[in-house]
Formats: C-alpha cells, sequence, structure tokens
C-alpha cells in the first residue's frame, strides 16, 4: 500500500473517532466500519473503497492503539486524551431501547394516516446518543402531492395522542421536524453532519407494496453524496422492532386515501398549503440564523436552531489541533 494512501486512512479514521468524541459516544469496531469518514477528503490521493479491507481496518486500530490515541474499553474504543469522556454504552443503549419502544407506540399511532408511506428514526435515538429528556426526531415520508395534508393529519393525530412534542413537553414525544415525498427523496444539503445523521437513519415502519424496493434504500440511492463524505457505503440499517404495516389500521388509511385521493383531496392540499404557509413565514425563527427551515411542495424541514455549525466547528477544530493543520475546512450545509 503507498505510503500516503496509509496515512489518509490513518487520519480519517482518526478523525472518525473525534466525531465520535464530540457526540459522546464510545464507538463499537462496527460502528467505525460502518461510519469510517471519507479518507478521499484528508489528502490528494484517491483511496479506492477496496482499500478499506476489514484487514486494513483492524491493522489501523492496532496501530492508534499502539501510538497511544484510542484506547478499548469492554468492547469499545474512544480516545485515549478525550476532552468530554463518552457516557457509558451501556447506559446510551437503555436509554435508546427504552425510547425506540416509545416510537413503535407513537407509530403504531400513525400507520391510519391517509398518504403516510415511511418514518425513520434519527436524530440522537438513531445515533444511539439520546438522553432520558430527549424527544424523538422523525423522518416522515409522505406520498407526492399530499405532504400538507399528511402533515396535518400527523400533527393532529399524536397532538390527541398526546404524543407529540410541544413547547417543554419534550420527553419521548415525536418531533416533526422533517417531511420529504416519495417521489424527491434526495436531500439538496451535503455536509460531513448531515452524512453522519442520515446515514443512521432507523426504518422503524413503512407502507407496505410488493415488489417495491423499500424506501430506505430508495433514499439512499438518491442521495449519492453521503458518498462523498463517508467510506463506505449507507445501508439500511436492521431495525429490531420494526412495526408490520397491517390490520383494521392499514384498512383505515386505504379508505381514507380513495377518499381523499380525487379533486377534494387537491383542493383540501392546497387550502392546508396555504394556511400552513402563511403561518410558518410569520414565524420568527423561520429565518433566524444558524438553522434552516424549509418549505416546498416536496420537503418541509423544521430545524431552527440546528446543531450543526456547532459540531462541525469542534470537528474542524480537533482536526487542526490532533491531526494536521493543511486538512480542508468541513463547511456547514449552507444554513441560514
Amino acid at each position: 500500500m503507498h505510503p500516503q494512501v496509509r496515512q489518509q486512512l490513518k487520519h480519517s479514521l482518526l478523525a472518525t473517532f473525534h466525531y465520535f468524541d464530540i457526540l459522546g459516544l464510545a464507538p463499537s469496531p462496527f460502528e467505525l466500519w460502518r461510519y469510517w469518514i471519507n479518507p478521499n477528503r484528508f489528502g490528494a490521493l484517491h483511496v479506492p473503497q477496496s482499500a478499506g479491507t476489514w484487514s486494513v481496518f483492524s491493522d489501523l486500530l492496532d496501530t492508534l492503539q499502539k501510538d497511544k490515541l484510542i484506547i478499548e474499553r469492554g468492547g469499545f474504543y474512544q480516545l485515549a486524551q478525550s476532552g468530554a469522556a463518552a457516557r457509558p454504552r451501556i447506559e446510551s443503549a437503555k436509554q435508546v431501547d427504552r425510547k425506540l419502544k416509545r416510537a413503535r407506540k407513537i407509530i403504531k399511532a400513525l400507520r391510519g394516516v391517509p398518504f403516510l408511506r415511511a418514518v425513520f428514526i434519527s436524530g440522537s435515538v438513531a445515533l444511539g446518543h439520546a438522553k432520558a429528556p430527549s424527544d424523538i426526531d422523525v423522518l416522515i415520508v409522505a406520498q407526492e402531492g399530499r405532504i400538507w395534508l399528511t402533515r396535518t393529519l400527523v400533527t393532529l393525530t399524536l397532538g390527541l395522542s398526546r404524543m407529540r412534542r410541544h413547547d417543554r413537553l419534550t420527553r419521548d414525544r415525536a418531533c416533526l421536524n422533517h417531511y420529504i415525498t416519495d417521489q424527491r427523496l434526495d436531500i439538496p444539503h451535503p455536509s460531513l453532519y448531515n452524512a453522519f445523521t442520515y446515514a443512521h437513519l432507523i426504518p422503524l415502519w413503512e407502507a407496505q407494496k410488493e415488489g417495491q424496493t423499500p424506501l430506505l434504500g430508495r433514499f439512499y440511492s438518491a442521495n449519492g453524496w453521503l458518498k462523498d463524505y463517508l467510506f463506505k457505503k449507507p445501508d439500511p440499517a436492521v431495525c429490531r422492532w420494526p412495526v408490520k404495516d397491517g390490520g383494521f389500521t392499514r384498512r383505515v388509511r386505504i379508505w381514507g386515501e380513495r377518499l381523499l385521493g380525487g379533486w377534494a383531496g387537491s383542493r383540501l392540499e392546497a387550502a392546508l398549503g396555504g394556511f400552513q404557509k402563511r403561518r410558518i413565514k410569520r414565524d420568527p425563527r423561520t429565518t433566524a440564523p444558524g438553522g434552516r427551515v424549509e418549505v416546498s411542495e416536496h420537503a418541509l424541514e423544521f430545524h431552527p436552531e440546528s446543531q450543526e455549525v456547532k459540531i462541525l466547528a469542534a470537528y474542524n477544530e480537533r482536526l487542526w489541533r490532533h491531526i494536521s493543520d493543511e486538512l480542508n475546512v468541513e463547511r456547514d450545509s449552507g444554513l441560514t
């Protein structure tokens, strides 16, 4: 192996440790392997994915340990000189499991919503470092042409069942901050932060259609820019507790779609869209700096106080201090 290629691989793996450390998480070898930051961001030579074999990965881990840059404890790794020690993984796993069980209840309440196509878990729960007071971030996929109607029905359903985040009521409640449609799955906001976030999505429920590729697989195909930031191609995570699509709620959804699938549904969609757009435009958080509020017929994103800038700034400082001051700065995805 060319020495420069090995150096880029080593730098990228060490940078991956720093990114996990900023999140307060000690990764397992599998997590490091799966979310390895692309070494092509750390030098001029092109490093093909075939160069990152498990043998090379294991050898680099051993090298970082011999250099006393990382340590291994209980099957998990962390930086030897961590500025903020990662929280114990056992406690994190307990919180994540508890919140995923809660998420199942949330999704069971939503399965009958017309035009709902999938619900993916994102945020701290998907990343594996949820805290007890945390909410549950969800990425919702709606049918093309019915995004406003879907948002209205989802909000009403979870509001009536007291499962929606509202004001200070956040613990174990759904944070409805991102909607996309099943025909426009691309996210036009590339960054390392977003790549790491979307690569961790958990597909907890999807409307079943025989012979169709799972939506999360189609999502990754539509967002080819992820490979620019991550060395390994993102694959849909294996969900331990998927919610099945069937029974009475499925029939309710189908009946609702038949009722609202024609001109009446289109008129209602237009009216709801106009009303919600006016409310969003009047909200001062829409134009607040440091976040993103996106409104279109294909995507709704509500992240007015994104952590992206803060996390990438910390990551860039780590690169400069601990790896090399000649590396490119990771930029945010074009926030407000």
